[in-house]
């Protein structure tokens, strides 16, 4: 936790930051990101939610992401997700022009017709789950078993969770409201 970039004293801030009162995460108090607002992994029940896609690489939320691909789709929704590796989780907003990006923003665009039911196929809608792990080399891509993606459930997620939350620390200089001013 304490070597969190937007924890040092270097990190730019500006009149809203650091919060009053003072916290430890950039989007949320502590306490907050075990809420599944905050975060969505910490959701129990997914059922009757509408298709999810989501895509990334493999840094960060991908844990959370598997998580959530494996729980609602045993909970009967229709799940797609895609994994980029070695590629942080908002790759495809910076590298616009990578072959990753290219993939990625095609299979989104692919997908949102298909939940629309404009399909190129003819097929209305989503048709089960699935996860997609892309290979940084040659793009290949491997089919994952939906069903084996985490080794860990949502009752060990949600101690890790509050482990993070107990831990969390406000750095002085932030409770005094100091850091470095863009």
């Amino acid at each position: 936790m304490d070597a969190l970039p937007y924890l040092q004293k270097s990190f730019p801030t500006c009149s809203i930051w650091p919060t009053h009162p003072p916290r430890t995460d950039l989007y949320a108090e502590p306490g907050m990101l075990c809420h599944p607002l905050a975060s969505p992994a910490a959701s129990e029940d997914w059922s009757g939610s509408c298709p999810i896609w989501m895509a990334g690489g493999q840094e960060q939320t991908i844990d959370a992401a598997l998580l959530v691909t494996q729980r609602a789709s045993a909970q009967g929704v229709s799940v797609t997700h895609w994994e980029f590796e070695g590629l942080v989780h908002t790759f495809f907003f910076v590298w616009r022009g990578a072959p990753q990006s290219k993939r990625l923003l095609g299979e989104w665009g692919r997908s949102m017709l298909e939940f629309v039911g404009a399909s190129t196929s003819g097929e209305k809608g989503r048709k089960g789950s699935r996860s997609v792990f892309v290979k940084a080399k040659g793009l290949v891509e491997v089919e994952r078993d939906i069903t084996r993606l985490v080794p860990f459930g949502i009752e060990e997620l949600r101690g890790w969770m509050k482990e993070r939350v107990r831990k969390a620390r406000v750095p002085d200089f932030h409770k005094n409201s100091k850091g470095s001013r863009l």
